[in-house]
């Protein structure tokens, strides 16, 4: 539900999004980096692709970065 929030809050329905809660369970911390390497693993993030990151603990711990996502070896 948070994924489906952000987007609409931030204006982005028509992102890409992979959400690995169903199979994982919530990760804590290495949520993201599992998140990236199923994506790129996939084909589903480009070069050049702008990524939004974000994450969130126990409480009222969240952070969020964006980046564009490098030219990596397959």
């Amino acid at each position: 539900w948070l994924s489906a929030m952000t987007q609409e809050a931030l204006g982005l329905g028509a992102a890409r999004t992979v959400d690995l809660f169903a199979s994982t369970g919530y990760i804590f911390a290495s949520s993201i980096p599992l998140v990236l390497d199923t994506a790129h693993r996939a084909g589903t993030l480009a070069a050049g692709d702008i990524v939004l990151l974000f994450g969130g603990g126990p409480g009222a711990t969240y952070g969020a970065t964006v980046r564009r996502w490098p030219s990596l070896p397959r």
